[in-house]
């Protein structure tokens, strides 16, 4: 899996957001690949994103992301944006922390 992070406002990430469903429809057998998560960050609502994709292709469309290395990864996140019902690398890797 590849993964990438960026930093956005509290409404910046609906468009990379919805990339998700087209690439998953096209992907069925690699959907569980696909992750969007996020790290509140400041009170305006900021907060770094990170997506999980399985390939360079995907990756493409995630404009103004930096690639990460998976130990460069948070821990614990406050949002899940987009996973597989059956997606590992969220319910292994990360804690989601409680409101």
């Amino acid at each position: 899996m590849i993964w990438a992070k960026r930093r956005l406002s509290s409404d910046e990430y609906i468009p990379y957001q919805e990339k998700f469903g087209p690439l998953m429809r096209a992907q069925k057998s690699r959907c569980h690949e696909f992750v969007m998560v996020a790290v509140d960050g400041d009170p305006t609502g900021a907060g770094e994103y990170y997506v999980g994709v399985p390939d360079e292709l995907s990756l493409r469309l995630f404009d103004g992301f930096s690639r990460v290395n998976e130990d460069e990864l948070p821990e614990a996140v406050d949002k899940v944006l987009v996973a597989g019902r059956t997606n590992a690398a969220v319910v292994t890797r990360f804690k989601l922390r409680r409101c």
